[in-house]
């Protein structure tokens, strides 16, 4: 887990516990706004059911997804499937 960021933060993580996770766990992706990451995670908590909690949490890592379409994540990568 990241240290308290007492800035702004580079970036934002989602962050998620399945039903046997006692700590949160995330992914390397990295967003650059709050909004973007909760766009994910909504996303994210829609397909794989095993996530039982998300949220968002801060992150000094790098930003790693372009802001993503109107469409959804298919541009970033994240996301494939039929249009």
């Amino acid at each position: 887990m990241d240290k308290t960021i007492t800035e702004k933060p580079n970036s934002y993580k989602v962050a998620v516990k399945t039903s046997t996770d006692k700590e949160w766990v995330s992914n390397g992706l990295r967003f650059k706004t709050k909004e973007q990451a909760l766009t994910y995670a909504k996303d994210l908590f829609a397909r794989w059911t095993a996530v039982k909690e998300y949220e968002v949490q801060p992150s000094e890592d790098a930003i790693t997804e372009r802001e993503p379409s109107q469409k959804g994540f298919e541009d970033s990568g994240i996301l494939v499937g039929p249009e």
